[in-house]
């Protein structure tokens, strides 16, 4: 993963916060049917940033340390992420119970726990862009690096990476998409997003309508 495209994912998790809260704020009391759809929305998002931050922890921590990244910052930024499991569990909860009940009052509990999501999220996100981003392009040709890149990348199946690179390109400004395809080809990123991660654009269009 290069700084870019930790960025990329970065920028989709924010884009996405900024809908929930729109979302939740002009919530309708008792639309059962916008309920649902927001649900659906928080529910890939709440994968997408699982998988991201699990997949540091699990592969990408454990490789920088080996290669003499900065110990006391990896313990912060993982300390950081166990803050953000803490929130999402409880924003979990809050949207549960908010699509169960499709109430106003709901809506308004589940907008708060998702107010310190947003807190802890976007705090740490800027803290690993400043301080773990140029070590990601300074040690990405090593052969240990790339392995971790396989290694998380075998966790998305073709669905999952098609409904991911349509996450991040959902919403995205130009100069986006121009840098995800310096990443990965132009053509790939077409024929995943359109021929198996279509559902998520189907679903991102009727929650953020």
């Amino acid at each position: 993963m290069t700084s870019t495209m930790n960025r990329l994912v970065h920028d989709a998790v924010r884009r996405d916060l900024d809908r929930f809260h729109a979302a939740l704020t002009t919530f309708s009391d008792g639309d059962s049917r916008r309920a649902q759809r927001i649900g659906d929305a928080w529910r890939f998002f709440a994968t997408m940033l699982t998988k991201h931050h699990e997949g540091e922890d699990r592969v990408y921590f454990p490789v920088f340390a080996d290669m003499m990244v900065d110990q006391e910052l990896l313990d912060v930024l993982e300390h950081e992420h166990e803050l953000m499991h803490e929130a999402m569990e409880s924003a979990n909860d809050a949207m549960s119970r908010f699509e169960k009940t499709h109430s106003k009052k709901d809506a308004t509990a589940a907008g708060r726990a998702l107010a310190v999501l947003d807190s802890v999220a976007r705090a740490h996100m800027e803290h690993e862009e400043v301080g773990l981003e140029p070590a990601m392009d300074t040690l990405a040709n090593d052969g240990r690096y790339r392995s971790a890149d396989r290694r998380v990348r075998a966790d998305f199946s073709p669905i999952l990476a098609g409904q991911f690179l349509a996450w991040l390109q959902f919403g995205a400004p130009p100069t986006a998409i121009r840098l995800l395809h310096r990443e990965i080809p132009a053509p790939m990123v077409w024929l995943l997003t359109n021929l198996v991660g279509s559902g998520y654009t189907r679903m991102a269009r009727a929650a953020w309508r």
